[in-house]
């Protein structure tokens, strides 16, 4: 791989301005409440941090985390990944349905989800919601993003046509 092209990938992305109602202190995707501000990997922010600390850039970074990546015997897994709610919540409630929490392919087809919700999803919020929920006997920290997502409606970042959810 040429140097040109790896300076190019490690290049960080340009910032992006916060959401409506968001202050510019939560757009940093890395960053956690709880935490500090020490770094969250994405694949865990479904589970990691409430529903106010989401943003565009999560959004973009959630994208990048879960592109490329293959689900066997998961027929809806590529669309899930494009954004699209419905196919993210079918994977989601299978994956539920079937494994353990969590694990890394969880934290994966979670991911996708978080993405639908917050775009605006009300549907992909009350599944993650459920998995959260699910995971708070063992992790009382989870209780607290579920409740999270009770009573934050996250503003969709860009409304689509979506049908279904």
């Amino acid at each position: 791989m040429s140097s040109n092209r790896l300076s190019r990938m490690a290049a960080p992305a340009a910032p992006q301005p916060p959401l409506p109602g968001r202050t510019a202190a939560e757009v940093d995707p890395s960053s956690s409440p709880a935490d500090g501000g020490h770094s969250v990997p994405p694949l865990q922010w479904w589970r990691r941090l409430p529903a106010p600390a989401f943003t565009g850039v999560h959004v973009a970074t959630i994208r990048r985390a879960i592109a490329g990546i293959s689900i066997i015997n998961e027929p809806c897994w590529p669309t899930a990944v494009k954004g699209n709610p419905v196919a993210a919540v079918g994977v989601a409630l299978r994956a539920i349905k079937r494994r353990r929490i969590p694990s890394p392919g969880f934290d994966l087809v979670m991911s996708a989800l978080l993405r639908c919700a917050i775009e605006g999803s009300t549907t992909a919020a009350l599944v993650l919601v459920y998995a959260v929920g699910r995971m708070a006997a063992k992790d009382p920290g989870c209780a607290t993003v579920a409740a999270s997502w009770h009573t934050t409606t996250v503003p969709p970042q860009a409304r689509r046509a979506s049908k279904g959810a």
